[in-house]
């Protein structure tokens, strides 16, 4: 039987079925009496202590698998949620105050943070939430003294509802050879520490535990996002071929490390590399990026307890705003050549997640989130503007510098960030630089699209957002598995709003370019260069992948046949053509 899931990690494996799916924790159902509050109490600090030794032997058995700093910062996450005095307290309040076990009152000071998670309007949030599950489950089995890992068999493949960070790490060190998963996204830790290990991950594969079953064949490819649970001699000869196929095509994969990059009839496509953490710089020189394309600055209001604590709070700056500064400052390093220039895209939050002035919210989706949020507290704006004015400073002008604007839906709000970001150069004794500083717009809502033209003239550049694009052109959130259906990169209707933006701004000086999950997938960044975009960014390791892909391609020819996707009346037809379109010029983005 074959699964589609959305891939993480590349590469194919055949091995057998190994399913995790670990019982849900059964709390104590009893109220405790005033007399049991300090033996309950010392529960919880022993199951806190427990936690910590764990998490540390977890991470000194990751350093023993691969060394990886991604790796490190979420285990250091994890210790900071552990170590934090104030979930100790707050632990000790519910069980003093509302006479709970200490397993119930764990559960439910993780559970009030686990909905605000839930509720918040951003995916990278939304996808943080298996860590603090994890982080939860822990602690309680401490406290009832239960064992919450298991022993599996070397060289198998986890299949799963969800898995944590620290079971995958586990997992690694068990010779795992594939994941797969039915939740899960792209930008979650756990995605981030299967890529760092290479073990192929697949998720978003929506009922495969209720169908298979231990011990079975499977085939995954990590780079396709398929599955085949049961296959037949033929498939599994075909698998192996393929195996030894991408094993003797490394080699000559090095050359496409770092860029330039040339298609067949001469043309430049500028490849650079997407960054949420700063941990990733390091990893990311390694694939020579032509600058960075798509910088997120979410993960500074993780930690915060107030609203205007990500930048500066009484007139003084803050530890966040230090790190944040930092991060772009490093960053930088990626800029080798001259024309390189470093993209920082504003903070892209909904209301309900900053704690302090914020109200829940029906549909965050729909609501105070991105530039809209900004407006509103202008405070959180001026500071981050702040932190960008003092980094290009430092920077002397070496590098350009691009500031996105996120949920844009009309020209004011380019208008304002503009008039906004002039004021802070002026007022920093920065106006020399001013040149170095771009505004620009990131189309990911229709209303943007439609008026990609107006926004063209206003931004000095339009930078397109292919995830939340189609999140909102198909009325389907894409962390919802049941319409995951609906979420479909081939949708006639994507492609069509693509090239009008494309052809709305080519009256002007405006450069767009592609930073959404799309552009990291060879087959569509063809589709894209042939489009008339020149430049992409993307996760640092589709980097060779799509290098390759373009320097394969003329564009001369793809133009010619480009037409009939967009005559095409269904996203399998378009999925068809495109895979014809490239077949019929000798391209496979295997």
């Amino acid at each position: 039987m074959k699964w589609r899931g959305k891939f993480s990690v590349g590469g194919k494996v055949i091995g057998t079925v190994f399913i995790y799916n670990p019982k849900q924790q059964v709390l104590s159902g009893r109220a405790i009496e005033a007399s049991e509050v300090k033996k309950e109490q010392d529960k919880a600090a022993s199951a806190l202590r427990i936690a910590d030794l764990e998490y540390r032997k977890i991470n000194q058995l990751a350093g023993n698998t691969v060394k990886d700093e991604s790796q490190q910062a979420i285990f250091d996450f994890y210790l900071q949620v552990i170590r934090d005095p104030s979930l100790r307290t707050e632990i000790y309040e519910k069980i003093r105050e509302e006479l709970l076990t200490a397993d119930q009152a764990v559960f439910q000071v993780f559970r009030k943070y686990i909905q605000k998670l839930e509720v918040s309007g951003s995916t990278l949030f939304k996808e943080r939430i298996p860590d603090v599950v994890d982080i939860r489950s822990r602690l309680i089995a401490a406290i009832q003294q239960k064992e919450i890992l298991v022993k599996i068999d070397e060289e198998c493949i986890v299949v799963c509802r969800e898995l944590s960070p620290s079971e995958i790490i586990l997992f690694a060190r068990q010779k795992v050879k594939g994941i797969v998963a039915e939740k899960g996204g792209l930008t979650s830790h756990a995605a981030i520490i299967a890529r760092s290990m290479g073990i192929p991950f697949v998720f978003g594969v929506d009922g495969i535990i209720d169908q298979i079953t231990n011990g079975a064949r499977i085939i995954v490819d990590g780079e396709k996002g398929e599955i085949i649970t049961n296959p037949d001699e033929a498939e599994l000869d075909f698998a192996r071929s393929e195996i030894l196929s991408r094993v003797s095509d490394d080699a000559s994969r090095k050359k496409y490390l770092s860029g330039p990059v040339f298609t067949k009839c001469g043309t430049r496509i500028r490849t650079m590399v997407n960054l949420e953490l700063e941990v990733e710089v390091d990893k990311a020189a390694h694939y020579g990026p032509e600058g960075v394309g798509l910088m997120r600055t979410e993960a500074f209001f993780l930690d915060q307890s107030q609203g205007g604590a990500a930048g500066v709070t009484n007139g003084e700056t803050t530890e966040e705003s230090r790190d944040q500064q930092r991060f772009i400052e490093r960053s930088l390093s990626l800029c080798k050549a001259d024309g390189d220039y470093i993209t920082i895209r504003l903070y892209d939050v909904g209301g309900d997640k900053l704690p302090g002035f914020s109200e829940k919210e029906e549909n965050p989706a729909l609501g105070l989130r991105g530039i809209r949020l900004l407006m509103a507290r202008k405070q959180l704006l001026m500071s981050q503007l702040g932190i960008i004015a003092e980094a290009l400073r430092q920077s002397a002008g070496k590098h350009e510098f691009r500031v996105l604007i996120p949920m844009v839906s009309s020209v004011e709000e380019v208008r304002l960030v503009r008039e906004l970001l002039h004021e802070v150069l002026v007022k920093a004794g920065l106006k020399q630089y001013a040149g170095k500083v771009k505004t620009g717009a990131m189309i990911e809502v229709p209303s943007a699209a439609l008026i990609a033209d107006i926004l063209a003239r206003e931004a000095d550049f339009l930078s397109i957002g292919t995830n939340d694009l189609m999140q909102y052109m198909m009325a389907a959130d894409r962390t919802n598995t049941l319409v995951s259906g609906y979420y479909d990169e081939y949708h006639p209707a994507l492609w069509r709003s693509i090239k009008s933006m494309i052809d709305a701004a080519g009256g002007s000086s405006a450069e767009i370019s592609i930073c959404g999950e799309m552009a990291s997938v060879p087959k569509f960044a063809a589709l894209f260069a042939a489009l008339g975009i020149r430049s992409l960014s993307m996760a640092a390791p589709a980097l060779i992948d799509v290098r390759k892909m373009l320097s394969n391609i003329d564009l001369r020819l793809m133009k010619k046949e480009l037409r009939r996707i967009f005559e095409a009346t269904s996203a399998d037809e378009v999925r068809a053509i495109t895979d014809e379109i490239l077949s019929g010029l000798n391209v496979s983005d295997d």
